[in-house]
């Protein structure tokens, strides 16, 4: 058995294994499989009991209980990852437009390149940085993904091309 301490700013509630956790503005919710978990809510601690004692049951207790406390943590401060724009060849433009970041004149190439930020994301470029946050560590973490996969350079030699967006922290470490 597992339990998480709920601090007194924020509010928990579990219905049919879905998992919803708020406090002030800030919501996040998450479904569970409750199979082979039972997750419970006293006043102030959730509880993640297995219902076999099985090896599959045990770690996925873990992993639950990862997730509730990342998003009890999502909540109370957002996550932010901090990118930074690399250009030595050619000066390359980034913005955000309509919930999708542009990225134009990479490598020189007359085609722009794209990603779709989602709707509890913020993508803010303010000179050569770029940090991305919001509430859900998932989202904002494969957002930040997305951003620095986005300008793979293919069979380029990454020492004389190093031209792209790199991810140098995240408020997490």
């Amino acid at each position: 058995m597992r339990s998480i301490q709920i601090p007194e700013t924020v509010d928990v509630t579990i219905e049919d294994g879905t998992v919803t956790v708020s406090s002030g503005e800030q919501s996040l919710s998450r479904s569970y499989d409750t199979t082979r978990l039972d997750i419970s809510v006293d006043e102030d601690t959730i509880y993640l009991q297995p219902l076999q004692s099985r090896k599959r049951a045990k770690s996925l207790t873990g992993t639950y209980a990862a997730h509730i406390q990342n998003m009890i943590a999502g909540v109370q401060e957002p996550y932010v990852y901090t990118l930074r724009i690399v250009n030595a060849h050619f000066p390359m433009t980034v913005e955000v437009r309509d919930g999708v970041l542009v990225i134009q004149n990479f490598l020189g190439e007359r085609h722009n390149r794209f990603v779709q930020i989602p709707v509890d994301v913020d993508v803010n470029v303010n000179g050569d940085e770029i940090t991305v946050s919001g509430p859900d560590k998932e989202q904002v973490g494969v957002t930040a993904g997305r951003i620095e996969g986005v300008c793979f350079k293919g069979s380029k030699d990454m020492r004389k091309f190093q031209d792209g967006i790199y991810l140098v922290k995240t408020n997490d470490e």
